[in-house]
């Protein structure tokens, strides 16, 4: 289980404290592992496919990688969040709605996304 939690640990340091849950089964947790750790709090579901680890605090940079990697590959922040997170001139307030685009023909919707 150490090699798991090793494996699971270095994937969401590089994601902001976030992991999917494909990424967390193909670490080597089983569905019920993954399950367990959810209900102990060690995660935090924020999408259905998404989850963070609690001890990383929650932030709306995370909030836009979350939406990212929840819709898929090919999603990236857009518009005002992508200039907003570039730090761009005029942009140094958050937006209100975060903004991503998707690849063409993919449709979704996340609530504040």
């Amino acid at each position: 289980m150490e090699g798991k939690n090793e494996a699971l640990a270095n994937l969401s340091n590089r994601q902001l404290g976030l992991v999917t849950r494909t990424q967390a089964l193909g670490s080597g947790l089983s569905v019920s592992a993954l399950w367990r750790r959810e209900m102990s709090g060690e995660l935090v579901r924020l999408y259905p496919r998404v989850y963070r680890q609690r001890s990383v605090p929650p932030s709306l940079t995370q909030r836009v990688l979350a939406a990212c990697l929840q819709l898929g590959e090919g999603t990236l922040a857009s518009h005002r969040t992508a200039a907003w997170l570039w730090g761009l001139d005029g942009f140094s307030e958050a937006p209100r709605n975060l903004e991503v685009s998707t690849q063409h023909g993919h449709h979704a919707s996340l609530p504040g996304i």
